[in-house]
């Protein structure tokens, strides 16, 4: 019985990145939700802690009137796009062809929101953070500084990257040619199964020797010589 048709290497792959990084987005968009929600609730502040984040937070939301809002607006289209790339992520793994067109359109509109909030949090988030920052930076080392204002800088690219390197991965691999055509139903046939293959292979043996591996007789030799008396 010939096979069944298999789903293509790389809409496999496209699958696989939709959901993994769906899911990255459902989790980084409900733990910086958390993350915010304890900021702003005055809960983050720890007995015997260097800095208070929280305080941070506070003082950048007071410089940017802006800044609570669109950090909810970008925790919310975190969870509408994550949720939008798993469920395209699993149609896409039974080629069903809106999962292609819904897995591109949220990958591109992921990376257009990460350019957007990166420029704004360089402009005004990080400028505002430092400034926060400043009056509990007084009784701490210089170095201390350097080093809290470096890793908002590491937190802004390590999130650019991750969104550019997952998107741009997606984007390819659910629109090169063997994609597009796996998804109009253009299948490639695939190969033989192992005991069609198999039976052929003695089909053609059978054909070339008189079985066992002896050469054929000669038409009109029935294999038999007569005893001499």
């Amino acid at each position: 019985m010939p096979g069944a048709k298999r789903c293509p290497g790389v809409v496999l792959t496209a699958g696989i990145l939709l959901i993994t990084y769906g899911g990255y987005d459902l989790v980084c968009s409900v733990c910086g939700a958390g993350v915010t929600a304890m900021n702003f609730g005055h809960f983050g502040q720890e007995q015997g802690a260097m800095m208070d984040i929280g305080a941070v937070d506070r003082g950048i939301a007071q410089e940017a009137p802006s800044y609570v809002p669109l950090q909810i607006s970008q925790h919310v289209l975190n969870v509408v796009l994550g949720l939008a790339m798993i469920v395209s992520g699993i149609g896409a793994l039974r080629l069903r062809p809106w999962a292609r067109q819904l897995g591109s359109l949220c990958a591109a509109a992921d990376m257009l929101a990460g350019v957007f909030y990166t420029v704004y949090n360089v402009i005004v988030v990080i400028p505002a953070a430092d400034r926060a920052m400043a009056p509990q930076m007084q009784n701490l080392p210089p170095e201390a500084g350097r080093v809290a204002s470096a890793f908002i800088w590491v937190q802004v690219c390590f999130a650019v990257f991750i969104s550019f390197a997952f998107c741009v991965a997606i984007l390819i691999t659910l629109n090169v040619k063997t994609a597009r055509d796996a998804f109009a139903g253009r299948l490639p046939e695939p190969p033989p199964a192992d005991d069609d293959r198999r039976r052929d292979d003695r089909d053609d043996d059978d054909d070339d020797d008189d079985g066992c591996g002896l050469p054929p007789r000669p038409r009109g030799d029935t294999g038999f010589t007569r005893n001499p008396r």
